[in-house]
């Protein structure tokens, strides 16, 4: 898998974070574990559920369970919740 789709949104946010004043990232990877509704989405969170979504799909021949654990595929990213 070369490339696959994410939300341009949260990919613009993680970036500014990652060039911007340090304390914006760490921002972000501590509101991580925030539950919907407490906090807005995690630009985090979102471009790891992009991008494993389009892991599972591009996996020829893997069972597309909605809740498999990100561990029993190679290359995904664990999200945290």
């Amino acid at each position: 898998m070369k490339t696959v789709t994410v939300d341009a949104q949260a990919l613009r946010d993680v970036l500014s974070a990652l060039t911007g004043p340090g304390h914006i990232i760490r921002e972000m990877l501590a509101t991580r574990s925030l539950p919907p509704g407490i906090a807005m989405p995690n630009p985090i969170n979102i471009l790891i559920e992009d991008f494993n979504k389009a892991w599972n799909e591009r996996q020829s021949g893997a069972p597309q369970v909605p809740d498999l654990a990100p561990e029993t595929l190679p290359g995904q990213v664990e999200p945290s919740h």
